[in-house]
């Protein structure tokens, strides 16, 4: 992480700081570039705001599917997502699901949005399904 860290003159410290969505893209790069970065749930909690912010104004896409993908689908010993921000995350997830031209993106939301679901109790989960198919803007969604 240092030599990437110095390689982009950042670490997570600047990403804290600054909390701005272009962080993102940097903590997507530290964690792209380095075996020995992880992402940590107190890091995921942190940026969760960043990236839904982010999502919403499709700004850095990418970067945010990279963090949300480490996240969902850990390579190696999981942590949980705070439960009180999935819905917001899976809202933010939906538009870019049933609207991005480009066919890679919506996959990867629709696999993100799944993803995070899965992660939900029964319950909670029926209630996300319904609020994604039935109140929806969106009516590639209910497709």
């Amino acid at each position: 992480m240092k030599d990437t860290a110095l390689l982009v003159d950042c670490s997570y410290d600047y990403i804290q700081a600054e909390r701005i969505p272009s962080a993102l893209v940097v903590l997507s790069l530290l964690l792209s570039r380095t075996d020995d970065t992880k992402l940590t749930p107190q890091i995921f909690s942190f940026v969760t705001p960043i990236l839904i912010s982010a999502l919403q104004a499709s700004f850095a896409i990418d970067a945010c599917f990279h963090i949300l993908l480490v996240a969902v689908f850990p390579p190696s010993n999981s942590f949980d997502i705070d439960p009180e921000m999935i819905p917001a995350l899976c809202t933010s997830l939906a538009p870019i699901a049933a609207s991005s031209p480009d066919p890679n993106f919506r996959l990867i939301a629709f696999r993100l949005i799944r993803g995070l679901i899965g992660r939900t109790p029964p319950l909670e989960r029926m209630t996300m399904h319904r609020e994604l198919l039935k109140e929806t803007p969106f009516p590639a969604m209910t497709v």
